[in-house]
């Protein structure tokens, strides 16, 4: 019966028949059937730091503010140094911290002070407040922390340094 009906259809229609047919299986067959198929996939992207030897913008901007008073938990003198971001002084990614956030004003590294612990260095920073981002050597002490500094020449002209540091306690 559909044979004879398709033998009575002209030429033109054939074609219009036969090509919604065709397109109506594709359509049909070529859909996911399961939910996995529309499952989000993580997808790894390599990334190049084409600006290596520059200060990002958003590096100058302080970790955080100082809004209302904050708890110390507890204070101890430590001896202070500093670092920048030059490729020649640091590892193949100068502007990422050893817990993968960038550098900006406020971070510091510590050994001994768990990641995301805040600090103030009053003798030297006032009211600023910094977080513990990165790490030193291994061979430092924990009785020494490194602050981030922009530039080159401000991290030399900062020099070695003993200053009281206040650990604030965690948000």
């Amino acid at each position: 019966m559909i044979y004879t009906l398709f033998q009575s259809l002209t030429r033109l229609s054939k074609r219009v028949a036969l090509t919604s047919i065709i397109a109506l299986g594709i359509t049909l067959f070529a859909a996911p059937d399961t939910a996995d198929a529309y499952a989000p996939r993580l997808t790894t992207v390599n990334v190049y730091n084409i600006y290596a030897g520059l200060v990002p913008v958003a590096a100058l901007q302080p970790v955080a503010q100082l809004r209302t008073p904050e708890q110390v938990t507890s204070t101890a003198v430590y001896l202070m140094t500093s670092y920048t971001s030059l490729p020649e002084l640091t590892d193949s990614s100068p502007f990422i911290t050893a817990n993968g956030s960038h550098v900006r004003m406020g971070t510091i590294a510590a050994n001994c002070l768990p990641f995301g612990t805040r600090v103030r260095i009053p003798d030297l920073f006032g009211d600023q407040i910094f977080v513990v981002e990165d790490r030193l050597a291994a061979r430092k002490p924990c009785s020494m922390i490194d602050v981030w500094l922009p530039t080159y020449a401000e991290a030399k002209q900062f020099g070695v340094k003993r200053a009281k540091v206040e650990i604030l306690a965690m948000k």
